[in-house]
């Protein structure tokens, strides 16, 4: 399991201090947020494009551009973004259709590799998501900050709760190692003869007292 890379947020977009304070962001509460169908958010999807790699900064802008040029050629057209509303929980991120409720997408936690901030509109994003030689990058527009703030929380906690699992899985090993060791220590030292005190033994050295 690896840390999934989340771009920071450029200042000027960061949430006001005052609703992060009064969000319960402790683990506890972290976990209570992203269970179930977890947070709702509404949405544009610019579009998705294959991708050459598994997460970068250049990879992630070239593809956002791109989308957003094709959606920008899309609109002179008379074609729009489709409206969409997606969720952000255990289960990862699941996008659906706004008008239908139709589930389009559907990305687990561990097939999302990447996150990135759109560097030049704060209110576009995206992620890189797939197995290996099969990457996809899905730009996302929402004038909803707290998104991006949310996707964070997530694969921390995510990456924090299974580092804690893997930590106590070693430990227990390790302690199980340990008995097994002083348990073979022992059966040593029984099958020893020093350690033999049999009837006749016990009576002969009472014959020498």
């Amino acid at each position: 399991w690896a840390r999934i890379i989340v771009r920071t947020i450029q200042p000027w977009v960061m949430v006001n201090p005052e609703s992060q304070r009064s969000q319960d962001r402790s683990e506890a509460g972290l976990i209570k947020r992203f269970r179930g169908d977890g947070v709702r958010y509404k949405a544009k999807l610019i579009g998705i494009d294959e991708v050459t790699a598994a997460r970068g900064d250049k990879l992630c802008q070239d593809s956002m551009m791109k989308l957003k040029g094709m959606a920008s050629s899309a609109r002179s057209k008379g074609e729009h973004k489709q409206r969409v509303f997606l969720t952000v929980s255990f289960g990862g991120i699941k996008i659906y259709c706004e008008r239908s409720g139709v589930l389009l997408h559907h990305h687990s936690v561990h097939e999302i590799s990447y996150i990135a901030k759109d560097t030049r509109d704060h209110r576009a994003f995206g992620y890189v998501c797939g197995k290996e030689g099969h990457h996809r990058f899905v730009a996302i527009k929402t004038a909803q900050s707290p998104l991006i703030i949310d996707l964070r929380d997530l694969f921390t906690l995510i990456y924090d709760i299974k580092q804690r699992e893997e930590m106590e899985k070693k430990a227990q090993k390790d302690k199980q190692c340990e008995q097994a060791v002083y348990q073979t220590i022992l059966e040593d030292e029984v099958d020893d003869p020093v350690y033999q005190v049999g009837p006749q033994a016990l009576r002969a050295g009472a014959k020498r007292c």
